[in-house]
């Protein structure tokens, strides 16, 4: 789903129930409306992060990350999927 409000992200994933906050996990990603490009081509750098404490903050991070790209040029007027997103399964 993609939304551009912050309120509509809650209320979609019943976040409020009874006027109180339910204890939820969430997945939320922002999209880039004005990305960086290499060959003008869009990227994507994978990192895997997990914080398991927020005070003191400790955080791992695992030591191998990857790179992907889009298999056509980006153009922010062009809504070919090849062009924005950089998934495996799409890019083949």
């Amino acid at each position: 789903m993609i939304f551009k409000n912050y309120k509509k992200i809650l209320d979609y994933c019943g976040v409020f129930a009874e006027n109180r906050i339910k204890k939820t996990t969430w997945v939320i990603q922002k999209y880039i409306e004005n990305p960086m490009l290499i060959v003008q081509r869009k990227f994507d750098f994978r990192v895997w992060v997990v914080v398991t404490a927020w005070n003191p903050l400790k955080v791992y991070i695992y030591d191998l990350c990857y790179l992907r790209f889009g298999s056509q040029n980006y153009g922010a007027e062009n809504l070919n999927l090849f062009s924005h997103l950089t998934n495996n399964s799409i890019q083949k």
